[in-house]
Parts: C-alpha cells; structure tokens; sequence
C-alpha cells in the first residue's frame, strides 16, 4: 500500500522529509536494481550516485523512473591509473559532507580509491556503511595482501552483504568470521512469466541472455550449435539478447548461421515472448565483478531450464557437445 495513503499533500511531504536518508553507490546505473531502490524509496529517501557507463559496456539504457523520495545523481569516475586500480568517483566525499546520509551502500570494489574513502569517511562521521559484493567468490586461495584488505573492510563496515550464500561461505572457507557477513540474495522479479502448460512441448529455441563482453561463453554456445547443426543430430536455434563490446565481432562470426537471431537490448516483455520459443536459457555473464547466480535470473521463466555457460557444469556441458571441434 502506498506510504502516504490517506494524507494530505502537506501531510505527505512532511513525512518524506522526516524519512531517513539513504545513499546508494553504484559503479553504473543498472536495470535490475531499480525495482528494488523504488522500492525502497516508499520507505526511506533513496539518494543513488553511480557513473556514466560506455556504450560498449553492456549495461544498456535505462529511462530514469521518477519517485518522490528517488533522486539520481550522476559523477564522474576518475581513472589516472587505468581500469586496474585506483579509480576514483568524484564528488562522493562532497555529497556525503554535505548531505550527511543516515546510512551508505556501496559497491565493494577494492580496486577503487574512493571505496576506500567512503569507509573512512563514514566511520569518521559515524555513518552506517554496508558493502555490496562477491567476497571471495571462485577464490580457492587468497594471499596475504588480499586478505589484509578484506579484514580492514570487516573492521570498517557496519555489515558486508554477500550477493548469494556460495558467496556467505566463501568468507568462512578462508577463516573469516561470519559476524558482519550478511546475506541479500542475487535475484531478479520476472514481471512476464510464461507458464509450463503454455507450452507446446516442440520449441527448439536456446535462449541467450547476457552482456557480450570476454567470458560471456556465448562463442563456446555458438561453437556447439554449429556443430549440431553440421551433423544434423538436434538443429537448435538460438536467440541472443544482450549488448556489449563483442557484439560486433560476435555478429561477424556467426553471419553464415541463419540460426542465430540478435535482439540487442529487449524490454522484460520482448524477452518473455522470445522465450515462448525456447526450451533452454543460457546466461552470460550478465553483472558486475562477475556475480554468481543464485536463482534464475528475470530473464528466463518457470518453463525453460537454465544453464549458465560461464560457470563450470554449464561450460564442462558445452565443451563435451564440441570436443570435436578445434578451439
């Protein structure tokens, strides 16, 4: 039910001056977490600081949703060093100055200075700060510098929101207390589901959903179809959603197989009625610092099965389907 049902307009803007100030910080402006800040923006104001993003990134548009209690603010990221480290979001220390947030959320990328800027500044100030992130997700081992940084981040941050469980017990897999590991799971609403029974049982459609950047496993998918098709055994075809800076070599590569379709960045309801076609969901690398999938993302729906090719079992399935064919 809306926050102010019932109220009238002064009584209204009273009660969103008197909610608690929130500031999210993000790398860019993403799709799947504006749902859940306008959302939250019924209960608190909603402040979200992120970076411009390329063209080539991945990301897409994204058409700003107004909300009474949601602003954006967009600033510059400084990068003297290059894409490795040091990179710097210009104009958080302002803002938190200035604006004196109740409470931060963060991206938790170490390799960025203003990361490390934020915390100190909000412990300084006695904020409340959580960083967002993936831990030591697909770290077997950590070195000593790594796990340094990691305990100053512990010592500093009021909780780490850890993106799916793998992620939560990552932390202890490396001796890490769980105390201030919390957990939010990586998960997305599908608004468009397509149920089982609105199937018919004879879709020979692959559903591809990612950004087409290095490692997205879509050229590994692209190879194994090829082959089924060259042998005749299950032609399948496949549909790609998703943009990014391999798109253009991508399309290149595959402008003999009248089997690929290329959707570049569909609506929630484009992809649903692309999916009525398809029997398997395959997604990419499809997030930040390469975050582990908890549950299907909103792209697939309740009657396909998911596979994720940049993942272990998903890539071990499509490189036993083309062993054959030369890399």
């Amino acid at each position: 039910m809306p926050l102010v049902e019932n109220r009238s307009p002064v009584e209204a803007e009273v009660a969103v001056l008197s909610m608690k100030r929130v500031c999210i910080i993000d790398f860019v402006l993403t799709r799947y977490n504006l749902p859940v800040f306008l959302e939250l923006s019924r209960y608190c104001r909603i402040d979200w600081i992120f970076s411009p993003s390329s063209a080539k990134s991945g990301f897409g548009s994204l058409p700003r949703t107004e909300a009474p209690s949601l602003r954006y603010i967009e600033i510059p990221t400084l990068k003297p060093f290059g894409e490795k480290f040091g990179m710097f979001q210009w104009g958080i220390l302002k803002y938190i100055l200035r604006e004196k947030p109740d409470a931060i959320r963060i991206f938790a990328n170490v390799r960025y200075l203003s990361f490390w800027t934020t915390l100190l500044l909000a412990r300084l100030h006695g904020i409340h700060l959580y960083a967002h992130g993936v831990g030591f997700f697909k770290r077997r081992r950590i070195g000593l510098i790594r796990r340094l940084m990691m305990s100053v981040v512990l010592r500093l941050v009021t909780s780490y929101i850890a993106y799916a469980p793998i992620v939560r017990e990552s932390f202890a897999a490396h001796g890490f207390s769980l105390d201030k590991i919390s957990l939010a799971h990586n998960s997305l609403v599908n608004p468009f589901p397509v149920r089982p029974e609105e199937k018919t049982g004879t879709e020979r459609g692959i559903l591809f959903v990612g950004r087409l950047r290095p490692g997205s496993g879509l050229r590994l998918l692209l190879r194994v179809l090829r082959r089924l098709h060259e042998e005749g055994s299950f032609p399948l075809r496949l549909h790609v959603v998703g943009i990014g800076e391999e798109a253009t070599q991508l399309r290149r590569e595959a402008a003999g197989c009248s089997w690929v379709t290329w959707y570049g960045d569909a609506d929630d309801i484009q992809v649903s009625t692309i999916s009525r076609d398809c029997l398997l969901a395959a997604i990419g690398k499809c997030g930040p610092q390469r975050r582990p999938p908890d549950v299907a993302q909103s792209t697939s729906d309740h009657s396909i099965t998911t596979i994720d090719v940049t993942r272990r079992a998903g890539t071990e399935l499509c490189s036993g389907w083309s062993q054959r064919d030369p890399v």
